[in-house]
This record gives C-alpha cells, structure tokens and sequence, in this order.
C-alpha cells in the first residue's frame, strides 16, 4: 500500500524512485516484522530465554537495517544527483536502524499483541479416511 501511494503521487516515477521507495517499504515491513516477532517471543517464553533470542535476533535486524538504510540514502543521492560523504550516509543509515530497532522494541512493550495458542497436528480431532 505504502509503495502504490509513494508511486501515485511521484511526477515523474523513475527506477531510482521505485527503488527507494521499495527499501523504504521492506525497512518498514523490517520493523513490523520485528515488532511482532519479539511481541510473539515475549508472551510465550521465559524472560531469561526471551533476552537471549532478543540478543541474537536485534543484531540480525540491525544490519538488515543498515543495508537497507543505506541502500535508501544511496539512491536519493543518485537520484538527487548530489555527491555522497559516505561518513554522513553511514551515519544516517546506523540511526535509521537503531531507530527502527528501538521503535520495534518500545512498540512491543507499548502495544502487546494477543497471541493465541496454537495447535498441533498432532492433536486434531477427527480421523483422515483410508
């Protein structure tokens, strides 16, 4: 939805600004994804187990992040057609993934979500026929 927006609304929609706003939407989805998946984390398992897989998991998205960040800053420069300081473009695209790390975080801790239980195969009622 995100990219059909940012599409409708450019003048001119070149393969740079499809590509930005491509990676603006996958660090977007990146966030979500996070936020749901430690909010899953936190309400089914052990705090102890839960910082662990938290650890592990933060450092996997932080760089996810940062690629993407990067990514993005890149091609607004190449569409910009502007000169790239790439100790500014690191800079911004490491606080565009802290930022969307902490954001992920706060929200997961703000904003629970309800996880049901699920069920296994293995214990369904009901019989598959011969």
């Amino acid at each position: 939805m995100y990219l059909l927006k940012y599409a409708a609304n450019s003048r001119d929609l070149t393969t740079e600004h499809f590509a930005g706003g491509l990676l603006q939407t996958l660090l977007l989805l990146t966030t979500l994804t996070y936020y749901f998946y430690i909010s899953d984390r936190r309400s089914t398992l052990p705090k102890d187990e839960f910082k662990a897989i938290l650890k592990k998991s933060m450092l996997i998205v932080f760089f996810s992040a940062w690629t993407i960040g990067s990514g993005i800053n890149i091609i607004e420069k190449v569409v910009l057609n502007t000169e790239m300081k790439w100790m500014k473009l690191i800079g911004i695209s490491l606080a565009l993934s802290v930022i969307s790390i902490l954001l992920a975080i706060i929200m997961s801790k703000l904003v629970p979500i309800k996880i049901t239980p699920q069920t296994s195969a293995n214990s369904r009622t009901g019989s598959k026929g011969a």
